[in-house]
C-alpha cells in the first residue's frame, strides 16, 4: 500500500469528520454573509467593523473545526462555566443575517438570573444547527423563539429551546431523527445527530418535543457555578523581539515552495511582519535549475514545503533542495495525514510538520524552533 492509499485509509477511519464539516459548512456560511455586509456598507465603520469581528470568530471556527476533521494536533477544549444568555445571544447575533434575508423574525427570551453552564467551545455548534433548521423549515413572514431557562433544582439543567412555525416533524421521522434522517432540503442529516452528540459529551442531552405547531428542539446543558471573577497580575513572559534574524544584519531567508497563491501571500505578509525575508515558488517542477539561482542571492535558512508542488518528483524535488540549501531547515506545509508522518520526516534530518490550515504564529515558531532561534 502506498502513501497515498494509507493517507485515505486514515481519513476513512477517522470519526467525526462529516460532523465536523458539516459544522465547517454553518460557519463558513455565517463567515460569507458578514463578509458581504462588510463590503457593501464599508462606509458605515461601526457596522463594518461588528462584521468583520464576527466574520473572523467564524472563521476561527472553520479553521478549528477543519483541524479537528483531518486529525491536525490541538489541544482539547477545556470544560469551563459560559454564560447561557451570552451563549445564544451570540448564535443568534451572527445568524441575524441569514434571519434577515429568509424574511423572518427572531424572538429570544432570557432569564434575569444569570445562567451558567458547562461548555468547552462546541456547544455554540449544536445551538447554531437548530436555529439554521428552524430557518430553513420556517416560512417567509414566520417567527423563531429561543427561550433559555433553569429547568428545575432537581435537574441541574439549563436548557435553550427553538421553536419555529414550520410543518413540524413527520411522525415517521421522528424515530430515526438523530439517526441521520432529514426532510431538510439539501440537508445531510447530520446537524441534529451532531449537535446531540455534542451535548451528552457536556453531559446534557438534545431532545425533540412533540406537539405543535412547528418543530420544537431542546438543548439541555448542566448548569454550573459561576466563574470567580480574575485577579489582574503581571505577566511573567519576557518582551517579544522585534524581528526574526541569524545575525545582527542578516534576516533570516525563507524559500516557500506552495501552488496556492494565496496562501503564499499570506505567508509573505505574516512571516515579513516578523522580520523575515520571503521568496516564493508556486511552480515545483525543475527546481534543480531554479533553486542555485534564488541560493547565490542568499543563504536560505528554511523551506516551507508543501506537497502539491513537487507531488510529481518528490525524491527529485528533496535532492535538489539538499543540493542549493544544505544547512536549510524543512518545514512541510500540508494536510497529509500519513505521507510526512512515516515516508518524510525520517528522510529529512532537519525537518518540522505544519499541518494545514495553520496559523501564522504556528509557522514562525517552527521556523525559530528548527533554527534554534
Amino acid at each position: 500500500m502506498n502513501a497515498r492509499d494509507r493517507e485515505k485509509e486514515a481519513i476513512d477511519a477517522r470519526p467525526g469528520a462529516a460532523e465536523a464539516l458539516h459544522d465547517v459548512s454553518n460557519a463558513l456560511t455565517v463567515l460569507l454573509g458578514w463578509l458581504d455586509q462588510a463590503v457593501t456598507q464599508a462606509d458605515d465603520p461601526a457596522f463594518a467593523a461588528r462584521a468583520l469581528g464576527i466574520a473572523r470568530q467564524k472563521a476561527r471556527d472553520a479553521r478549528d473545526l477543519a483541524r479537528a476533521a483531518i486529525g491536525a494536533r490541538t489541544e482539547p477544549r477545556p470544560i469551563e462555566p459560559v454564560s447561557a444568555a451570552a451563549l445564544a445571544r451570540d448564535v443568534v447575533d451572527a445568524l441575524s443575517l441569514e434571519i434577515e434575508r429568509a424574511g423572518l423574525t427572531l424572538e429570544l427570551q432570557t432569564p434575569g438570573p444569570e445562567l451558567w453552564v458547562a461548555d468547552d467551545g462546541w456547544a455554540a455548534h449544536a445551538l447554531t444547527n437548530l436555529v439554521l433548521n428552524a430557518i430553513a423549515f420556517t416560512p417567509r413572514g414566520g417567527a423563531i423563539r429561543v427561550q433559555v431557562e433553569h429547568a428545575g433544582k432537581e435537574a441541574e439543567l439549563v436548557t435553550v429551546t427553538v421553536r419555529d412555525e414550520g410543518p413540524g416533524v413527520a411522525a415517521d421521522v421522528q424515530p430515526r431523527l438523530f439517526d441521520g434522517a432529514t426532510t431538510r432540503p439539501g440537508g445531510a442529516g447530520l446537524g441534529l445527530r451532531h449537535a446531540r452528540e455534542v451535548a451528552r459529551r457536556l453531559g446534557g442531552d438534545l431532545v425533540h418535543v412533540p406537539g405543535g405547531p412547528g418543530a420544537t428542539f431542546r438543548l439541555e446543558l448542566p448548569r454550573v457555578t459561576a466563574p470567580a471573577p480574575l485577579t489582574p497580575r503581571r505577566s511573567s513572559r519576557p518582551p517579544p523581539t522585534a524581528a526574526a534574524t541569524t545575525t545582527a544584519t542578516r534576516p533570516l531567508r525563507v524559500l516557500v515552495i506552495e501552488d496556492d497563491r494565496s496562501v503564499c501571500a499570506l505567508l509573505d505578509a505574516g512571516l515579513g511582519a516578523r522580520g523575515m525575508e520571503v521568496i516564493a515558488l508556486h511552480d515545483g517542477r525543475g527546481l534543480a535549475t531554479k533553486l542555485p539561482a534564488i541560493a547565490r542571492e542568499g543563504r536560505i535558512d528554511a523551506v516551507l514545503l508543501d506537497l502539491s508542488p513537487i507531488a510529481d518528483d518528490l525524491g527529485g524535488a528533496l535532492a535538489a533542495l539538499k543540493q542549493a540549501a544544505p544547512d536549510a531547515g524543512i518545514i512541510f506545509i500540508s494536510g497529509s495525514v500519513v505521507a510526512l508522518e512515516h515516508d518524510l520526516l525520517g528522510e529529512v534530518p532537519r525537518a518540522r510538520w505544519v499541518r494545514k490550515p495553520f496559523e501564522l504564529a504556528e509557522v514562525a515558531k517552527a521556523i525559530l524552533d528548527l533554527l534554534g532561534g
